[in-house]
């Protein structure tokens, strides 16, 4: 498996939110190569989910939305940096919302399934090499960004990585 690790920001985490920013890291020769995009709403999605509380959170106002670039835009951009890759998330059941809902707008995309870092990284790791990743994981904060969250998970796998 080669993983490309995967992050969403959302307007909430109502059923019906949609992603605001999606971040990817991936690992080429133990390094880290990242990437993310704001994403502009797409006009069929309802703007009764944006949430302040979620605002509060990731720090993202809605109006930095406005210029960014349009939902289809991103979503060929996301399909085409995830390419030959297995996209890996901590919030698996979150983000594969989010990138469907995103994937949604330019409907002849193809439909990548997230895995569970956690199972993920049980497949790939054998101790001690699973428990640098977890201490890794356990010392890096989470900044509710979803490049730095990707940034977050690559940064873990590749102390397991590094030891393996």
């Amino acid at each position: 498996m080669r993983p490309i690790f995967i992050d969403f920001e959302a307007s909430s985490l109502a059923p019906d939110s949609w992603p605001i920013e999606i971040g990817l890291a991936c690992l080429e020769a133990l390094e880290v190569h990242l990437a993310s995009r704001l994403i502009r709403p797409d006009p069929g999605w309802s703007p009764d989910t944006w949430s302040l509380a979620s605002t509060a959170v990731h720090g993202i106002p809605r109006t930095a939305l406005d210029v960014a670039k349009h939902a289809a835009n991103v979503a060929r951009w996301a399909i085409a940096m995830i390419r030959h890759r297995t996209p890996v998330s901590d919030a698996p059941a979150f983000d594969q919302r989010w990138l469907g809902c995103l994937l949604a707008t330019e409907p002849s995309l193809a439909r990548p399934v997230i895995v569970d870092f956690d199972a993920a990284a049980a497949r790939r790791f054998r101790r001690p090499a699973l428990v640098r990743v977890y201490e890794r994981l356990d010392h890096l904060p989470t900044p509710h960004r979803a490049e730095a969250d990707a940034r977050r998970l690559a940064h873990a796998w590749l102390a397991g990585s590094r030891s393996v």
